[in-house]
């Protein structure tokens, strides 16, 4: 297994453009696009399981604050 090489840290998700464009919480199946740093991610799952994902590679990267794309 590998190992992450970043201490913990706190990562922020911030679902308010989401929350605009959509007007409700993100939940659900589907693709979820996140901005990490200057660079997107994304994965098709759950939301809950997406947002999981894209919080480790934002720690892997180094990013300490994710976007929910709408």
């Amino acid at each position: 297994m590998m190992t992450n090489p970043y201490p913990a840290r706190r990562i922020r998700v911030v679902t308010d453009k989401f929350e605009f464009s959509h007007g409700h919480a993100p939940r659900g199946f589907g693709w979820w696009w996140f901005q990490i740093g200057d660079q997107p991610f994304q994965h098709l799952a759950s939301y809950a399981e997406a947002r999981r994902r894209a919080v480790r590679e934002a720690s892997v990267r180094g990013a300490t604050f994710i976007e929910l794309l709408p």
